[in-house]
């Protein structure tokens, strides 16, 4: 135990060799040491289960890159079944990264780390009818699926051990709603949740939905890792034609897809989706106005739905530059449609009184 010493990274750096039998160390309240300390001693330190790093909180607030310790923690010590990291200025992702990093981790003490949300709503109710601890896996893993997603992460595995490993099943991933966290995280942060949760759920993914997809890359990590995908939500995403067409296949189980405002995208990605979803019968494809009226050919995209579609029962097509003509082609095209979004399509006339007649069962926004 070195608590309150005023050690520094240098020292540690050179002597952690000599450390490779210790198992407990606590260096809290050390404020000359940081990072490199604590990297030095992951990678010497193979045995060590428990580390105390509490410091005070105007040493935290010091720090110039306060989440660098955690991240060493989390790069270096996977071994870990004890860690306090009291009073640092970490984000509640650093805390994940740890988490995941760290699979035997069964205590975890993060008082005073203001940037960590952890909902501490969810209280047990006592009744003597309920032992929690004697549920079976497959029941308590049911019952984690109501859970929300920041629950599911940073509140269940710090229960006990068998709610951690429960929760690390599969099962408990089949619906991944990142869409409130993807305008709070950089692109790097969510590629990397993304990443973690889509191998977690280990090909059981049903449900995904994420905003602002950055690159290609990601879009096509998604269609390798989940081939039982039946909903996926990816609106604002910057994906291409071209990775659209390659892992289109991938994607025949998918009866939901929602590719809003992805302006890097036209005829050639709606296409290959008709071609290789056949179960597809929701598609939202609305636009900004300003993408819209950039396209070379605006209709493409309708004729493409109305060509390899058949199967439609609800269409979004909101603010595209469509003729009344590639309207009526999709709804002769597409027999079982009920519901179809033209709100902002400017050159369609939208004569409700037409449509209603012709197509009553059909509802036009």
């Amino acid at each position: 135990m070195f608590q309150h010493s005023k050690i520094s990274d240098s020292i540690v750096e050179q002597t952690a060799p000599r450390l490779s039998t210790v198992t407990f160390l606590d260096l809290s309240y050390c404020p000359k040491i940081g990072a490199q300390a604590i990297e030095a001693i992951g990678k010497h330190c193979k045995l060590l289960a428990t580390l105390c790093r509490n410091i005070y909180s105007p040493d935290s607030a010091g720090k110039v890159e306060p989440e660098d310790e955690a991240n060493a923690i989390a790069a270096t010590m996977p071994r870990l079944k004890h860690l306090e990291l009291g009073f640092h200025l970490i984000s509640t992702e650093c805390v994940l990264n740890i988490l995941s990093s760290c699979p035997q981790l069964e205590h975890l003490v993060i008082d005073g780390c203001p940037q960590v949300k952890l909902d501490h709503q969810m209280e047990e109710e006592q009744s003597e009818f309920r032992h929690w601890d004697e549920l079976l896996p497959d029941v308590l893993g049911l019952i984690f699926t109501n859970l929300s997603l920041q629950e599911l992460l940073t509140i269940i595995p710090c229960v006990c051990k068998s709610w951690r490993k429960t929760v690390r099943d599969p099962h408990c991933w089949q619906d991944i709603d990142l869409d409130e966290w993807s305008c709070r995280w950089q692109p790097h942060q969510l590629d990397r949740m993304l990443r973690m949760l889509v191998r977690r759920s280990s090909g059981s993914l049903r449900n995904l939905h994420v905003s602002g997809l950055k690159n290609d890359s990601i879009f096509s990590f998604i269609t390798e890792n989940a081939g039982s995908l039946q909903v996926l939500r990816l609106p604002h995403s910057k994906i291409s034609d071209s990775i659209v067409e390659q892992t289109a296949p991938r994607l025949s189980t998918v009866t939901f897809l929602d590719l809003s405002y992805c302006p890097k995208i036209g005829a050639q990605a709606i296409e290959a989706i008709g071609k290789h979803c056949k179960l597809l019968v929701t598609l939202c494809r609305n636009m900004y106005f300003p993408d819209s009226a950039g396209k070379v050919e605006p209709e493409d995209e309708a004729n493409a739905i109305a060509a390899t579609m058949p199967g439609l029962k609800h269409l979004e097509l909101g603010f595209h530059l469509i003729s009344t003509e590639c309207v009526l082609n999709i709804l002769s095209r597409c027999p079982q449609l009920e519901h179809l979004d033209i709100n902002g399509c400017v050159t369609v006339n939208r004569d409700l009184k037409f449509f209603e007649e012709k197509y009553p069962k059909l509802k036009i926004v």
